[in-house]
């Protein structure tokens, strides 16, 4: 059902690390680095579906399925969440990481590099 969403990842990953691994100085981000995971980032329906999906079987991609109620709980939650991602934990790692959508794999990579830095 997800099979070309799946697929679509992987060429993004794919995509993301050969800029990084070109360009890796224009990257200061590491695990815990949540400054950019804001709200109100809207995802495809594909992206949705799919991650609803994957949270509710039990042992989904959730690094640690037991706190994969805790993340339905938390997306649901009318509560003010303030500006920051509703799927970071408290530690600043994201909860969803491999499920995390297109725009979260691509957010930081350099869309354009000026003439003369393509191998930097």
């Amino acid at each position: 059902m997800f099979g070309n969403y799946i697929r679509l990842l992987e060429k993004i990953d794919a995509f993301a690390a050969e800029i990084r691994d070109k360009h890796s100085l224009s990257f200061n981000c590491g695990p815990g680095c949540s400054t950019c995971c804001v709200s109100g980032i809207t995802v495809w329906r594909v992206e949705f579906d799919h991650l609803v999906e994957n949270i509710k079987k039990t042992g989904s991609s959730i690094p640690d399925p037991g706190s994969s109620k805790e993340v339905v709980l938390r997306a649901s939650s009318i509560e003010d969440r303030g500006s920051s991602c509703c799927f970071l934990n408290d530690d600043g790692h994201c909860a969803i990481y491999d499920l995390r959508p297109a725009v979260c794999r691509l957010w930081g990579t350099p869309l354009m590099i000026p003439a003369g830095h393509e191998h930097e």
